[in-house]
């Protein structure tokens, strides 16, 4: 006669059988998996994170033109 079943092994079992249905699922949905994305470093060096106005443009805080006194 066989010993009976854990109730932890029986929960990792179902666990188990869960995430292989769920991952089995998931890479059948998508033809392709997603480019990872890029790491802090590299996409900081690849966009700016400011965005800076023309020379000749009002900076809209005073209501000056760059080079006014006031």
């Amino acid at each position: 006669m066989p010993a009976p079943v854990r109730p932890e092994d029986l929960e990792r079992e179902n666990r188990r059988a869960v995430d292989a249905d769920r991952r089995r699922r998931r890479e059948e949905a998508v033809a392709e998996p997603p480019a990872p994305p890029p790491t802090l470093g590299e996409d900081l060096h690849t966009r700016s994170l400011f965005t800076l106005l023309p020379d000749d443009e009002d900076d809209g805080r005073t209501g000056q033109t760059e080079g006014e006194v006031l």
